[in-house]
């Protein structure tokens, strides 16, 4: 990435997100009119040629016959962008449908989120304006609805923006990225532990992040041996009175089953014998099962340190594949080969 940003890190909340939406789009504008308005007609699913100007030679007109004239139909564009778990006002949304001027011959409200709630979506429909395009899509679908008309060869300039911009938003949370990320973690005396059957759970301290990967992968003596898909994060500790206190947080407020809570009981027995922290309150991130990988080795001199994210994309995966295919794609390769993929 360039020493020098594009895209402003100091802002006031939704101020500089929206701000740098914008900024992107007039980059996008002023670099390529034609690639800007190939994402409005993929956004309006219509043909481009409904924004690009006409040249037209001898057209006749009421009274006469001119030479030539060149045509383009007006548009307007608003975006009301959101932080994330920011619901949408639809007074405020009704409010920003009322300011497009009438002369527009295509009005879009584009609402911009990390992720949209149903609430959100049902005010969107409650909307029904016949006039303007209501569209809503996240910060991941703008990154791509720009960079897939992109040309990896022709459009190099563009396509190193449009990756500072994904940097900026996952940065601030605003892309999920969360069925494409893999987390590395690095394990000791627990890993026997954390993979037998009836366990099946990496925990770590409540205070370390425990959102925003779909995919827990295990490391220890240089490689990465285990990797699972995780299904349900649950907090829990003990009190002073040895009672256990037990919450679901992923997904949020989710039920916990009597299954579950052997498996937290256990890591919590796991980590009296070798921590003592029970009181501590910990993540316990539960897997269907951790898929052994194979000679996926770390090639460098020095070990993991904290913590490593990893990308399906960059082992040729899908997002929310299954657990077993990533341990396929491990297999036999080095940490650095897929690193610099």
């Amino acid at each position: 990435m360039s020493e020098v940003y594009y895209f402003q890190r100091y802002y006031t909340k939704e101020n500089a997100h929206s701000s740098n939406a914008l900024l992107l789009l007039k980059r996008v504008y002023f670099y390529s009119p034609k690639i800007f308005y190939k994402v409005l007609s993929n956004w309006l699913d219509c043909d481009e040629n409904k924004f690009l100007p006409s040249f037209i030679a001898q057209e006749k007109g009421n009274n006469s016959v001119p030479d030539f004239c060149i045509r383009q139909n007006g548009f307007e564009l608003i975006v009301e962008a959101k932080e994330k778990n920011n619901a949408f006002s639809e007074n405020q949304i009704k409010r920003h449908l009322n300011s497009f001027q009438s002369i527009s011959d295509v009005k879009i409200f584009i609402a911009l989120a990390p992720a949209f709630s149903e609430s959100d979506r049902k005010k969107f429909d409650s909307i029904n304006s016949i006039n303007v395009n209501v569209i809503a899509i996240n910060y991941l679908d703008l990154y791509e609805s720009i960079k897939n008309v992109c040309d990896d060869r022709h459009d190099s300039e563009l396509i190193e923006l449009l990756e500072e911009y994904r940097e900026y938003c996952n940065e601030e949370n605003l892309i999920d990225d969360t069925d494409n990320t893999i987390m590395v973690r690095s394990v000791g005396d627990t890993i026997d532990f954390n993979v037998k059957e009836e366990n099946r759970l990496y925990y770590d301290k409540f205070e370390h992040r425990y959102e925003g990967f779909r995919y827990l992968a295990l490391y220890n003596s240089k490689s990465i041996k285990y990797i699972g898909k995780i299904y349900k994060v649950i907090k829990a500790y003990k009190k002073e009175n040895g009672e256990v206190i037990m919450d679901g947080l992923v997904p949020h407020s989710c039920s916990i089953t009597d299954d579950e809570k052997i498996r937290v009981f256990n890591a919590l027995h796991n980590q009296e014998q070798l921590y003592d922290n029970t009181q501590t309150p910990h993540c316990y991130f539960l897997v269907d099962k951790f898929e052994q990988v194979e000679n996926f080795v770390k090639t460098k001199k020095y070990a993991l340190f904290g913590r490593k994210k990893f990308y399906l994309s960059q082992f040729g995966l899908r997002k929310n594949c299954s657990a077993k295919e990533i341990a396929d794609k491990m297999k036999n390769r080095t940490w650095e080969e897929v690193e610099n993929n």
